[in-house]
């Protein structure tokens, strides 16, 4: 179990939430609506919890016009909380995210064990945007310094270099989620 799984079994679970939408992206600010979609809380129990993070000067407020937004404090009770919660993003659930929108793609197949640094990915379907796969490659390196070898393929090829033994070794279906 991990630190914030931990915190999340000895505290509330939607305030812990709540926190990490803004520590996750501590220089960004948020409306309410946009922290309660991203916290997956209803909105009453994030107006509740917005209400408690003011008071504790945890985030702070500010409105223009008739908006209101929210975002991290900078003091030492916020830093030592972006320090306890922080968990770095999960770099193949961030490409599936990116690349699940993208036409044609069938499956997403982990090849292999993911490492601390790089994982192999095959990924089959018909007419794939090869220059969106790329991007999204390109972007998880920029973002999370981690290394996405990847192979797209229509599926009689991926079942045909299979069968030839290309592939033997541990597969993990990722995408679509089983």
């Amino acid at each position: 179990m991990t630190g914030v799984e931990t915190l999340k079994t000895l505290f509330d679970e939607k305030k812990i939430r709540v926190l990490q939408v803004f520590i996750q992206k501590p220089q960004e600010e948020f409306t309410l609506k946009e922290v309660v979609k991203k916290s997956k809380v209803p909105l009453a129990t994030g107006h509740r919890i917005m209400k408690f993070l003011l008071e504790q000067e945890i985030v702070k407020m500010q409105k223009v016009k008739h908006l209101t937004i929210y975002r991290l404090a900078q003091n030492d009770t916020s830093q030592f909380l972006a320090r306890l919660l922080y968990e770095k993003p999960a770099p193949i659930a961030k490409f599936v995210d990116l690349i699940s929108s993208i036409a044609g793609i069938e499956q997403v197949i982990m090849h292999g064990k993911e490492t601390e640094s790089r994982a192999n990915i095959v990924i089959t379907g018909q007419g794939i945007n090869k220059d969106q796969i790329n991007a999204s490659v390109a972007q998880i390196r920029e973002d999370l310094n981690f290394t996405i070898n990847h192979l797209i393929l229509e599926p009689e090829q991926f079942e045909m270099l299979e069968s030839m033994g290309q592939f033997s070794g541990s597969k993990t279906v990722i995408f679509p989620q089983q």
